[in-house]
This record gives structure tokens, C-alpha cells and sequence, in this order.
């Protein structure tokens, strides 16, 4: 199956979400997440950050840093420098405007040509919370105070060969916390998510433009499949 551009209320006919009868939405980009800072450098994320890989898990005994309001869901583990990041569940009602108003960023990188407009903005919120309720999607936010990243993650199944799969659909990271091992950390959770419901292949769709997004994704073990080609008439 060749990846196709996938907006909110698109799906592949041979695709689906789960469980049909489930309100649920498609895969459709994945957004910018690496910072401009490790591609320049010619460094990997993987020593970007000294920090990149270690987390700390729920019920450890590190505490969130003083200071930092009380987070909407409990963190899944605390990562980052210093431990002071929490990766926890999303909240619609606390999170969403944040994260629908990361998507003009988001598309603007990766479909230069692509106007986001009120109508997309409002499709998009309406999928975001719809999926919010759906087992077969997983959404996960970076809180440090105030959001600073977000994952959404979807079990997909093609109705064609019964195959189920992973998709990474968005992932995004704030502009100044780019380059601090954050991104790492956001896939880390998509595998481990992916895994406990016995998915054994992960996919996602990145724009050949977003030179530093294709570099973390192969840095995590991600290779090209497919090819979506196209020329100008």
C-alpha cells in the first residue's frame, strides 16, 4: 500500500481505526520535532542530549520540581533533563488548544503549499477529541507547567490482509525544547504503547523537506519502505 497524504476525516478505503463501529479518525502527518541546532551540527539526537535516554517511571521516588502546577493526568515517568518533564496522558479539555494551535506550524513545514484554514483548524479539533475517547489511539502530551510536545499514536488495521499496525500520526515538540532528547523520549513511548497492544510494526509518513525529522526517525531504527513520487504538469 502506497502512504498517502491523510488529513482529519480521511481514510484509505482499505483502512480503519480499530474497531469501525468506534468513532475514531485516520492517520494523516507527521509534523516537525527535531531541533535546527542537532541538524546543523551534524549531530545525531542520540548525542544531542547527554540526557536523551534516561526517564524515570512512575512511583519512583523523584518528585516533579517545586513549583510546577499540579498536572491535569499523572505522569507515566518524568523525563528530561533534570527528570522536571512529565509525559502523561492528554487531557482535551486542558490540552487541546495548545495542540490545535501547534498544526499550523506543523503543516506549514512539512506542505508549504497547504493553507490552513478555519475549516481545517475546526476538522482538526473535532478529530482530536473524537479520538480522544477511542482505545485504538493513543495521545500523550509533555508538561512543564505548560505543554511543550505532543504524540498521537493509532492501531490501524488493513481490511484488505487483516494486518494490524502502529501509526505514528503527529508528533511535535515547542521550538525551544527542540535538541534536548525530548523527541527521543516521545518514541520511545510510541514503541512501548505499540507493544502492550501486541503491534510488531510501526509506520509513519514524514515530507523529504524535513531533513531533521527523517534523521531522528531512521536514528530510531525507522527505514524507508515506500515511495510517494510526483511531478509538476
Amino acid at each position: 500500500m502506497k502512504p498517502l497524504l491523510r488529513f482529519p476525516g480521511f481514510r484509505r478505503k482499505n483502512e480503519r481505526a480499530g474497531n469501525p463501529a468506534t468513532p475514531s479518525t485516520a492517520p494523516f502527518t507527521v509534523a516537525p520535532d527535531v531541533a535546527p541546532d542537532a541538524a546543523l551540527s551534524g549531530k545525531t539526537l542520540a548525542n544531542a542530549d547527554p540526557d536523551a535516554s534516561s526517564s524515570t517511571e512512575l512511583g519512583a521516588s523523584l518528585e516533579p520540581m517545586s513549583g510546577v502546577r499540579k498536572v491535569p493526568r499523572p505522569a507515566l515517568r518524568w523525563v528530561g533533563n533534570g527528570h522536571r518533564t512529565a509525559l502523561r496522558e492528554f487531557d482535551f479539555a486542558a490540552d487541546g488548544d495548545a495542540v490545535c494551535a501547534w498544526q499550523q506550524e506543523t503543516y506549514s513545514l512539512n506542505f508549504p503549499d497547504f493553507r490552513f484554514t478555519d475549516s481545517f483548524a475546526a476538522a482538526f479539533r473535532h478529530d482530536l477529541r473524537r479520538a480522544a475517547l477511542d482505545p485504538h489511539h493513543g495521545i500523550f502530551v509533555l508538561d512543564e507547567g505548560e505543554l511543550s510536545g505532543f504524540l498521537w499514536l493509532v492501531v490501524c488495521e488493513n481490511t484488505w490482509t487483516g494486518e494490524r499496525y502502529g501509526y505514528v500520526n503527529n508528533l511535535y515538540l515547542t521550538p525551544q525544547r527542540r535538541g534536548a532528547g525530548l523527541a527521543r523520549e516521545l518514541m520511545q513511548q510510541a514503541e512501548k504503547w505499540f507493544r502492550e497492544r501486541g503491534i510488531k510494526r510501526a509506520r509513519l509518513t514524514v515530507t523529504t523537506s524535513n531533513a531533521a525529522a527523517c534523521r531522528l526517525y531512521e536514528n530510531c531504527g525507522y527505514s524507508t519502505t515506500r515511495w510517494e513520487m510526483e511531478k509538476e504538469l
